[in-house]
């Protein structure tokens, strides 16, 4: 057993996600019938479906900003180099960490 747990792979915290998600459907399936909590499930679930239409948009503006940010900063960022780097670079700096550093760095004003 000690050599199975030194050699593991799996991320077993991806599964039991998996199986917390599936156990809260389950959950909310159950108790979507009660006559006190129903009513705040059924909100719950139309609060999510505008949230669904914010992250698509947001999603689709870092894939756009990304593509451009690629295009503009590759030779002169390292942060750049790559789309999926731009992205994450982008995505980093929308939800507030910002890094003045990677645009000081550019020696063609």
């Amino acid at each position: 057993m000690e050599n199975f747990t030194n050699n593991i792979d799996f991320k077993f915290q991806y599964l039991f996600s998996i199986i917390i998600c599936c156990l809260m459907l389950k959950l909310g399936q159950v108790i979507q019938f009660n006559s006190e909590i129903g009513p705040l499930l059924k909100i719950v679930q139309k609060m999510a479906n505008d949230f669904i239409n914010f992250m698509v948009i947001y999603v689709l503006l870092l894939i756009m900003f990304s593509i451009v940010g690629n295009l503009n900063f590759l030779f002169d960022c390292p942060e750049f180099a790559t789309l999926f780097d731009s992205f994450i670079v982008l995505m980093d700096s929308s939800m507030g960490n910002y890094d003045f550093g990677v645009m000081a760095q550019i020696e063609n004003p």
